[in-house]
């Protein structure tokens, strides 16, 4: 719109924004917020999620049991040794081991995009 047409437009049809139906916004919802994810921050999500399961399914069965009684049924490293019958330092050694091939994974993914 040109400056000379839109000093002819009234002030508060000046402030509104049409959605794509049509329909005035406010000024509220045409401004990003910033709590809100973006769709790169969505996909980013999705691709960091892929990489774990993938990572996770290609764990030894013994260090996917260890990170599932952690975090799932948050079982302390203590219990673990004894559903597992080795001790808690072991338990301790498989759960570093598994996160480190976590990250490893996550890494290499990170790397082919």
């Amino acid at each position: 719109m040109c400056a000379s047409s839109y000093r002819g437009v009234s002030a508060a049809r000046r402030r509104t924004v049409e959605g794509a139906s049509g329909e005035p916004l406010s000024l509220a919802e045409t401004i990003a917020d910033p709590a809100r994810a973006t769709p790169d921050d969505e996909l980013a999500k999705r691709e960091a999620l892929s990489a774990l399961e993938i990572g996770f399914a290609a764990l030894a069965e013994k260090d996917r049991l260890v990170l599932s009684l952690y975090y799932f049924e948050q079982l302390n490293l203590r219990q673990i040794g004894e559903v597992l019958h080795v001790t808690e330092s072991r338990v301790s050694q498989i759960h570093m081991r598994a996160l480190r091939r976590l990250r490893e994974c996550a890494q290499l993914t990170e790397g082919d995009a």
